[in-house]
Formats: structure tokens, sequence, C-alpha cells
């Protein structure tokens, strides 16, 4: 043997009955800004990974011969979440399994999921790349995927199809322990999961005047439990505006006053009547109390007046 170079290539040589111990993947870095035609030679690599700048179209080489399955990942990182993310025309036997695909062929992702800052996928073939199947590694498959949003809007999410499901989270009861009869505002000691027009009905003891079963819509998560309006004319209670009103009061903002046990047991406010409102509250106000947060500056307020009260 003295001389003759040794290879480690195999050639497709059958070996059988081998028991193997801390096989390892090889990988092979395509680059950090893929775009245009990449081709992913297969053969240098059994992981090949690259970064998505751009619209890209992948080509590919190096599969193992007919008969035999070959396959490799490929895991792409996305800097571009807009960008097209195409395949040959051998992968449109996957559309029915890919997030955000065009349904046809050649398979395109036409933006990546929203969200999602990593796409692997696993491509193999039985035919030497002929024809090619392609599986989602760390996403859900389409046919069956129902996703859960913390917010679910009319529009939906870049990316989305008609036909595509979602659902929100789901949460445990919540307690009402005061409302405010001036806007319509529910005191609850947690807001936490709540989103704005999420659907909501009340069972129980009911106060409020709120109807048991009825569906409801929830218009606004109010900072710590208080409430606010830049301007008057969005009230809706006709004699509290009208009081405002006549007092020329243009905004409000109002924080409970609450005990340790939570229990609301007044309401500290303050009344705008300067000039115009702003488009925020914070600017509006910012100016009384020398640019601090206003919702910082409110609370110890009310922390102080509760602790006189009680």
């Amino acid at each position: 043997m003295t001389g003759i170079p040794l290879s480690n290539d195999m050639g497709n040589t059958l070996i059988s009955n081998a028991a193997v111990r801390s096989f390892r993947a090889t990988t092979y870095n395509l680059g950090n800004a893929l775009s245009g035609t990449v081709l992913v030679d297969t053969s240098l690599g059994d992981v090949q990974m690259g970064t998505v700048t751009g619209n890209v179209t992948f080509q590919f080489a190096g599969w193992a011969p007919t008969n035999t399955e070959s396959a490799i990942k490929l895991r792409l990182n996305i800097a571009n979440t807009t960008a097209h993310i195409t395949f040959p025309s051998e992968a449109s036997l996957s559309t029915n399994l890919l997030e955000n695909n065009n349904g046809s062929s050649p398979l395109i992702i036409e933006t990546a999921p929203y969200g999602a800052s990593v796409l692997e996928y696993e491509l193999s073939t039985l035919d030497c790349g002929n024809s090619i199947l392609i599986d989602p590694v760390n996403r859900p498959w389409q046919t069956t995927q129902v996703v859960t949003r913390n917010t679910v809007t009319p529009t939906g999410y870049q990316g989305d199809k008609n036909g595509d499901v979602c659902v929100a989270p789901s949460i445990p009861h919540v307690t009402v322990t005061e409302t405010v009869a001036a806007d319509d505002t529910l005191l609850t000691l947690s807001t936490s999961d709540f989103y704005e027009n999420m659907p909501i009905v009340f069972t129980g003891t009911l106060i409020g005047g709120v109807v048991a079963g009825t569906t409801y819509y929830v218009k606004e998560i109010l900072r710590t439990k208080e409430f606010s309006y830049t301007n008057i004319g969005e009230i809706k209670d006709h004699s509290f505006r009208n009081l405002l009103e006549s007092k020329g009061v243009k905004a409000i903002y109002n924080i409970p006053l609450k005990t340790l046990e939570g229990k609301v047991i007044g309401i500290l406010g303050l009344d705008y009547v300067k000039t115009e409102p702003k488009s925020s509250i914070d600017e509006m106000f910012k100016d009384i109390h020398n640019e601090e947060d206003l919702d910082c500056f409110m609370k110890t307020q009310a922390r102080i007046m509760t602790g006189y009260l009680i």
C-alpha cells in the first residue's frame, strides 16, 4: 500500500449491517447575501446555509444516482422578509406543504411567513433530482396549520391567503371589579392577553348594564387601567360630555385610586383647558410635570392621595 493514495469516496458502494456512532452531518456556507440565481451543489455539504437579502432562485446539482435517496437541509436566514424564494420546477410536488407558496410551478415562497427569521427545509429526491420533495423543518405544514396569534386582525399578516386559519390564545376568566359609566370602561385586575377588537362575553353576576351572553368587543386597552381622551367629543355619555364641555375641558386623563387589595375608591384626574388637544396624551400633558412620564407621575400622585384617604 506504500505510495498508493487512499480515497474516502465510497462511490455508492453498499455497506450493510453496520453500527455507526456519533455520525456528523457536514455543512457548507452558501454566503451572506443570497440573491439572483444560486447553485446548490448537494455534494458539498449535508446542511447548506446562507442569508437571503433579495429575490433568490435556487438550482440544485450533485444529487446521488437514481434509486437511492439523496437529501440535504437548506437553512436560510431571512434578512429581507419580502424577498421571493424560488425553487426549480422539479420541486412543484411540495406546493401543498409550504407556507406562503404561490401554488404553482415553479414553486415560489412569495414572502417569509410572518415573524419568521429562519426558514429551514429538507430537500430529498429518489431520482437524481428529477423530482424533489421539500419538507418544512422548523415551520408547520400549511395543510394542517392553525396559527395562534396574540392579535387577530381583519386584514391578517403578510403572506396570508384566503383559507388560512388563525385563532387567538385562550385566556382564563377575568373578574370585572369596577365600571366607569362615563366612557364604558371596565376595570379588571389584569388586561394581560387582551387586544383591541377582541370579542368578549360576560357571565355570572353582572354590573354596569352589560347583558349576559352578548358578544362585546374591546375598543381600547387602557394603560394601567387609566382612561383618557384627547378629544372630549369622543365620549359616548352625552351628559358627562356636556358637563366637561360646559367647563371648557378639552381633554382628560383619569387614573383610579386603589387600596392595597385592588379596590377602587376614587379617581384622580387631569383636565386640559388651555388649547386644542395634541396627538397624544403624553405630548399633551408633558409640560405639566417637567417632562416626566405622565403615567409614572399620575401613579405616584394616586398612591399619595390614596394613603391620605385610607
